[in-house]
């Protein structure tokens, strides 16, 4: 898929702003500050030779932070299994794509963010990071050829080259860093060994100027013949970094029988969570998307994680799961492991759980229907009637909020931060309870009726239901479906 922050549509470098990990033993004792004693003529005065030492009200300048890199490799134990190493000890990727706070991803038992590319943050963020504990797939936006790139071009993948060589001599000794993530599904349109052959110079550069940390790309799903072309012309590549969705579920036996056994490098889910809206399938009669509830969502998280993750163990290294905060994509709701107001949705609980073993102390609601009663294609200003069957696992009371917004132009992939639209809160009526009545509003369309479920601890859950309101020609909507190789 793509990631959250830039999306295919970026620049060769757009970054992704993400969020934390514990590495707990790595939080000490891996930066140093170098202290510069400096000697100026006004008011600075070196000891007496008999002291050796500063005067008493000389003043000290400390210098800039020196990196300390933290060692990591990749390596194949005696028994043929791949495990990823971190100051010499096993490392397991429990990590999340997103910008919601690290604290929360730490207490949740996560130890990973993943940033698709660089910009003037970065260091900031990884700064933050290790404070954190939190290491960092540090990712370089390589060019799409969607968005112009030519990988067949010596001029164009020169430059490529030469930013990226800085990006690597001016993060590889930061102690968050963990591995170079080179590119994000530049591959879609442009499976050539000549894109392949750039990835390489890239990956070849990564381990010239850096010994301390492996490198990896990142592919969409593993359709063509892409795994082969990566493996045959990318020898420089350590790990391979696949995104999928709806096929997140046998994506690691998918991905290993393009391979000859034995032969395959290690992998990482770099993105995985409910299916995304350009493959999903269930639609109204008017072409609207039947967006999954988040309960329902909770359910593709867990079964791609404990079956192409857990069932993979010396094959797969981790991963990174999609979106640790919000994102308006498609719908208000599709993408985002919480709501905008902080409030936890069930996919959160569920990767807490699979990273700890333990369930969280409190539970999100949970949505079991949605339903408009009576049609979901009404005449401008009719009023529809909705009711959500809605339960808490802790007994809690329930406090719901109604909300409509008009449908998104597309479904397509949108930029980050970009906007649900105006809410129609005047349309909503008797807000508050499981029912509702919405008067739609007097221009012809699609609305969506998003259904907030919250308990007393700061979780939530939502669901939303499309109407058709008819007032004139409305074209169907329509997003490009895509098939699971």
């Amino acid at each position: 898929m793509k990631p959250s922050d830039p999306p295919r549509s970026a620049p060769f470098l757009r970054a992704q702003r993400a969020t934390s990990d514990h590495l707990s033993i790595w939080k000490c004792g891996v930066r140093v500050v170098a202290v510069v004693l400096m000697t100026f003529s006004a008011g600075w005065a070196w000891g007496t030779p008999a002291t050796g030492g500063l005067a008493a009200s000389t003043p000290v300048a400390a210098a800039p932070v020196v990196d300390i890199p933290v060692k990591v490799e990749v390596r194949k134990t005696a028994d043929g299994k791949w495990e990823l190493l971190r100051g010499g000890r096993p490392y397991f990727v429990k990590g999340v794509g997103g910008d919601y706070s690290r604290e929360v991803l730490v207490a949740d038992g996560g130890n990973s963010i993943r940033l698709w590319g660089v910009d003037a943050n970065t260091r900031k963020e990884l700064d933050e990071d290790e404070k954190q504990g939190v290491t960092v797939a540090l990712g370089y936006w390589v060019g799409h050829k969607k968005d112009g790139f030519k990988a067949d071009d010596p001029a164009t993948v020169q430059q490529q080259l030469a930013e990226f060589k800085q990006v690597v001599r001016t993060y590889r000794n930061h102690p968050a860093v963990l591995v170079w993530g080179i590119g994000n599904e530049m591959e879609t349109g442009n499976n050539t060994p000549a894109l392949w052959a750039s990835i390489e110079d890239l990956a070849k550069a990564a381990h010239e100027l850096d010994p301390n940390h492996p490198t990896m790309t990142v592919i969409a799903e593993v359709g063509e013949n892409k795994v082969a072309n990566l493996h045959k012309y990318c020898p420089d590549i350590d790990i391979v970094g696949i995104n999928s969705y709806a096929g997140g579920q046998d994506i690691g036996d998918r991905y290993l029988k393009q391979m000859p056994a034995g032969t395959a490098k290690p992998y990482l889910i770099t993105e995985f969570g409910p299916p995304g809206q350009w493959e999903y399938w269930s639609r109204t009669a008017f072409r609207a998307l039947n967006e999954m509830s988040s309960t329902e969502k909770a359910t593709w998280y867990s079964n791609s994680y404990q079956k192409t993750v857990l069932e993979h163990p010396g094959e797969c290294l981790g991963s990174y799961a999609f979106f640790w905060g919000n994102k308006v994509e498609a719908t208000a709701t599709w993408y985002g492991m919480f709501l905008p107001d902080g409030s936890k949705l069930a996919a959160a609980n569920t990767m807490q759980e699979l990273w700890t073993g333990k369930a969280p102390k409190y539970l999100c609601p949970v949505i079991k229907k949605l339903t408009i009663n009576g049609s979901n294609q009404v005449s401008a200003g009719d009023t529809v009637m909705a009711s959500a069957d809605a339960s808490d696992p802790q007994g809690d009371r329930l406090k719901y909020e109604w909300v409509m917004y008009r449908e998104l132009a597309n479904y397509g992939i949108q930029e980050p931060g970009a906007d649900a639209g105006r809410a129609f809160t005047e349309a909503i009526e008797q807000n508050g309870g499981p029912q509702v009545s919405v008067k739609m509003p007097d221009k012809n369309g699609v609305y969506r009726i998003y259904c907030y479920v919250r308990n007393e601890h700061g979780a939530a859950a939502v669901g939303n239901l499309p109407v058709l309101v008819k007032g004139g020609q409305e074209p169907p909507l329509k997003a490009p479906l895509a098939k699971l190789p």
